[in-house]
C-alpha cells in the first residue's frame, strides 16, 4: 500500500503541474491593434498637417491683379476672406466668398487662387481634402 501511494502521489503532482501550465498558456490574451483608416473622400476641416501654397503667399500675390473698378472706387484699401476647399492632388476643388469686397475683387482672388499649387492636408500620413480660410487684403 506504501508503495502504490509512492507511486500515485508524484503522478497526481505531476498532472496537477500540467493543468497549471495549460490554464497559464490559455490565460494569455491577444493584444489588438488598432488601423485608423481616413476617409479620403471626406472634406476636413482640421488636419494633422494644413494645406500650404507651395511658394507661400507671394506667388498668390504675383497672380492676383487689382481691378479698375476696386482703384476706381474711392477706397484705399479692403478685404477679401475667401474659404478654399484643397483636394489631395493640391489643387483648389472648390471656393467660397465669406467676406466679398466687391469692385471685382472677389472674382481675382478665385481666378489667382485656382491658379496657385498647394501642398495638400495631411491626416495619419495620408493625404486628404481640407478647407482653409485666407484672408486677402487688397491696397492702393
Amino acid at each position: 500500500m506504501k508503495i502504490l501511494l509512492l507511486i500515485l502521489l508524484p503522478l497526481s503532482l505531476f498532472s496537477c503541474v500540467a493543468i497549471t501550465k495549460m490554464k497559464d498558456s490559455s490565460d494569455t490574451k491577444l493584444e489588438k491593434t488598432s488601423v485608423a483608416v481616413v476617409d479620403t473622400t471626406k472634406e476636413y476641416e482640421i488636419a494633422d498637417t494644413l494645406p500650404e501654397m507651395k511658394k507661400g503667399l507671394s506667388e498668390l500675390a504675383s497672380r492676383l491683379v487689382i481691378p479698375t473698378e476696386f482703384l476706381n472706387s474711392g477706397l484705399e484699401n479692403g478685404t477679401v476672406v475667401v474659404r478654399a476647399l484643397i483636394g489631395i492632388n493640391g489643387k483648389v476643388i472648390k471656393t467660397s466668398i465669406i467676406k466679398s469686397l466687391g469692385y471685382g475683387c472677389d472674382e481675382q482672388v478665385v481666378s489667382a487662387l485656382n491658379e496657385t499649387p498647394f501642398s495638400p492636408g495631411v491626416i495619419k500620413g495620408t493625404a486628404v481634402k481640407v478647407w482653409i480660410t485666407i484672408p486677402i487684403r487688397f491696397k492702393k
